[in-house]
């Protein structure tokens, strides 16, 4: 027979000034996150991905692995411009305006799904290329690459948009 050992750990704010504290560090937590990290990264990001469109684009880095790349770095461009609209939810002069409110619950939501869903599909898809391309070279040779990714692209795009709109 063995006996385990348990112990408890209870947090006890002993006054309102302790409250106040929290309050303040909880403020300037997120004043650092969401006005200052949250823009800093977009900005990284949209200028790393821009270079990656600009190099990966150049007629001498044509092939099916750079078109799923550019498709990918354009997506991220485009979810990290949408996620950052959505964070405007916390600077109020545009929280309370009306044509944020009627742009972040129809669009901006979706549009900022609709990117990010695509990124993660274009990367399935790539995976998927990559393995046939590997594990069966002379299958993967049958079909013209560059004109599959544009129109998977396309119609995973277009298919993904419908479906969140309920058209589809």
């Amino acid at each position: 027979m063995t006996t385990v050992a348990t112990t408890e750990v209870n947090v006890v704010v002993d006054s309102s000034a302790d409250l106040d504290d929290l309050g303040r560090q909880l403020a300037v937590t997120r004043l650092i996150v969401q006005k200052v990290l949250i823009p800093s990264v977009v900005l990284f990001g949209v200028s790393g991905n821009l270079v990656n469109v600009a190099v990966l684009t150049r007629r001498s880095m044509k092939s099916s692995t750079n078109s799923y790349l550019t498709a990918l770095a354009v997506y991220d461009i485009l979810y990290l411009i949408f996620a950052l609209t959505m964070t405007l939810d916390h600077y109020s002069g545009v929280s309370s305006s009306a044509w944020y409110q009627h742009y972040r619950l129809p669009f901006g939501r979706t549009l900022t799904d609709t990117t990010s869903n695509t990124g993660i599909w274009l990367t399935l898809t790539f995976t998927v290329e990559r393995y046939i391309g590997v594990c069966h070279p002379m299958k993967g040779k049958v079909c013209h690459y560059n004109l599959r990714v544009a129109i998977l692209t396309f119609t995973e795009c277009t298919r993904r948009l419908l479906s969140q709109y309920n058209l589809l």
